[in-house]
C-alpha cells in the first residue's frame, strides 16, 4: 500500500492531516502524488513531526526565498 499522510495548509494557515497516494519518485528527493490533493493545495514539508490537527503555522514560500 502506497497510501501516506500529508499536512495540508488551510486558507486560515491551520493544518489538517490528509491521506494521499504516492506514486513514482521524481528526481532525487521528490514523490509524485497520484491521488488525494487538488491542484493548488499546499502541504507542509518541514517540521511535520511537531504538528497536530488544527495547529496554526507560519508559511514561508521556499520558491521565492531562494
Amino acid at each position: 500500500d502506497k497510501s501516506t499522510m500529508v499536512w495540508v495548509i488551510n486558507a486560515d494557515n491551520t493544518v489538517k492531516k490528509q491521506s494521499v497516494v504516492a506514486g513514482d519518485l521524481v528526481g532525487h528527493d521528490g514523490v509524485l502524488i497520484t491521488d488525494g490533493l487538488s491542484v493548488g493545495e499546499q502541504i507542509v514539508i518541514a517540521g511535520v513531526h511537531r504538528l497536530t490537527e488544527g495547529d496554526t503555522i507560519n508559511m514561508i514560500n521556499i520558491l521565492e526565498s531562494n
